[in-house]
């Protein structure tokens, strides 16, 4: 039995709560429902997906909440927040009822709290009373275990259509739709996680480091499905992806896996590759390499007027002669022109790779 003062868990919502939510839910013109882990670990993305269906709420959804309704899926507005998609903040802004499901309201998310879905009453679900208001004010407070939740919920909901709400919501999905410049003769990031989604049709085991590239592969990954995505919130914890492929990989033996990192985090814990090549466990090591802490160059570059510090790379090792001092199959892809090709033929076979994207 757990016994933390700090963490009293309640599995089922109050029912005067979820008849609340359900009236506000049938009352409101601009809707949306942000999704995060909870949903995940309460095996309820069938559920929700259903309430978004039955009731026309667009969906958003966290980091860590990633895959709990298909990225494709018409009502999916993907990610939102600081690296998020500009429909999804757009949403949050204009919308007069915010369902949060099984997430926390991080600040990566709210921004200023006191300009975050400044127009919007808030429900909000979670297991933990203690995160209810902790930074949002609930207007309706359910404590629950979210898929218990949700059950109840749909009996009280009625189908309804929002078509105004989801027409203007396709006009800035059209509108703003996730876009990078390219350049010849080089591979962009965002081109290399578009060609990992294309190649594994948005079905593989994903893992990331922490870094530009986790953001990259939060925009740029396709997710079909919940719990295929694996990744460090909260501490964002660099050195997590290459022991955190290996795990997914043992956890998931039939499953593709693919460790997405970074230059800087890997060689934090590169030395797994050894433990990668003892179990012999067909994880793919891929490395967006280039030539920095990138996210901490960025944030250097916008908020300190590009004071640089501790953030270049140009000493990085030959990551190839790395991984085959390892035994492990490694090879380096440089020009867009052999992008799809040479990972598509690393990805889909049964050894375990090393990939260097520079």
């Amino acid at each position: 039995e757990l016994n933390m003062k700090s963490y009293q868990p309640k599995y089922f919502g109050h029912p005067r709560q979820i008849k609340m939510a359900a009236k506000a839910i049938t009352e409101a013109k601009k809707p949306i429902i942000i999704a995060g882990a909870g949903v995940i670990k309460s095996q309820a993305s069938e559920l929700l997906q259903e309430l978004a269906e039955k009731a026309q709420i667009p969906v958003t959804m966290t980091l860590l909440g990633l895959g709990s309704i298909p990225n494709l899926h018409s009502l999916s507005l993907e990610m939102l927040g600081m690296h998020g998609t500009t429909y999804a903040n757009y949403a949050v802004n204009e919308a007069d009822l915010v369902i949060g499901i099984g997430m926390r309201f991080d600040d990566r998310i709210t921004g200023d709290t006191s300009k975050f879905c400044p127009n919007a009453r808030v429900i909000h679900i979670d297991i933990d009373p203690a995160e209810i208001s902790k930074n949002i004010n609930a207007d309706i407070p359910i404590v629950g275990d979210v898929k218990n939740v949700l059950i109840e919920l749909l009996k009280e909901v009625k189908a309804k259509k929002n078509p105004e709400w989801i027409e203007l919501i396709n006009k800035w999905k059209n509108d703003y739709a996730l876009e990078y410049n390219r350049v010849d003769g080089q591979i962009k990031p965002q081109q290399a996680i578009e060609a990992i989604s294309k190649i594994t049709e948005g079905n593989a085991v994903i893992i990331t480091d922490v870094g530009q590239h986790q953001m990259w592969t939060a925009q740029y990954y396709k997710f079909n499905k919940a719990g295929n995505f694996c990744s460090s919130g909260g501490a964002g914890t660099m050195g997590f992806g290459v022991p955190a492929g290996f795990g997914a990989q043992i956890a998931r033996p039939n499953d593709k896996v693919i460790s997405i990192v970074g230059d800087g985090g890997f060689q934090m814990t590169s030395q797994e590759l050894m433990t990668i090549m003892q179990y012999k466990a067909p994880v793919k090591t891929i490395i967006l390499n280039n030539g920095f802490l990138g996210m901490v160059r960025q944030w250097q570059e916008i908020f300190h007027k590009k004071r640089y510090s501790s953030v270049d790379l140009s000493m990085n090792p030959d990551f190839i002669k790395l991984g085959e001092a390892y035994g492990m199959n490694s090879l380096k892809i440089t020009h867009p022109d052999e992008l799809y090709t040479k990972l598509k033929d690393a990805i889909l076979n049964d050894e375990p790779a090393l990939i260097e994207i520079v």
